[in-house]
């Protein structure tokens, strides 16, 4: 009877000390998947945010544009595109409609919690200040 206990804990034993053995095939670490953003606006302004054709985690280009009925009180200035990396491009500095658009090619990979952000700062005389607040699509 010893010897079935003894051998009882020891194949106990060996189940809880040894892992069990792992398969020599280790699946394919998990994709990261990402849903582009698309458009985002704040009632003055909205970005788009262009994904690379079949990845999308990739940022094509970037397009900012007014808003119809922006509120501005100026609409001369520029847009200031930036992402996580930092500055992306500045448009040239002249009078905006809001049919006109400002496109930046980004050509960067995005992540989860990325932001893809844009500004438009209105020039009043020799001096810029910012329009409103960035609007920003988040990945």
């Amino acid at each position: 009877m010893r010897k079935l206990f003894a051998a009882g804990v020891a194949a106990l034993m060996a189940c809880l000390v040894v892992p069990p053995a792992v398969s020599a095939e280790t699946p394919a670490a998990a994709a990261s998947w990402c849903a582009p953003p698309g458009s985002e606006g704040n009632g003055t302004m909205n970005v788009f945010i262009v994904p690379t054709s079949g990845d999308n985690c990739g940022v094509l280009r970037m397009v900012a544009q007014l808003a119809p009925v922006s509120g501005l009180p100026t609409q001369t200035g520029f847009f200031r595109m930036y992402g996580p990396n930092g500055h992306i491009g500045d448009s040239t500095t002249k009078y905006w409609t809001y049919q006109e658009s400002y496109r930046v090619d980004v050509n960067q990979k995005a992540f989860d919690g990325s932001l893809w952000c844009a500004e438009f700062w209105m020039q009043t005389g020799s001096t810029f200040t910012r329009g409103s607040e960035p609007v920003c699509a988040e990945f």
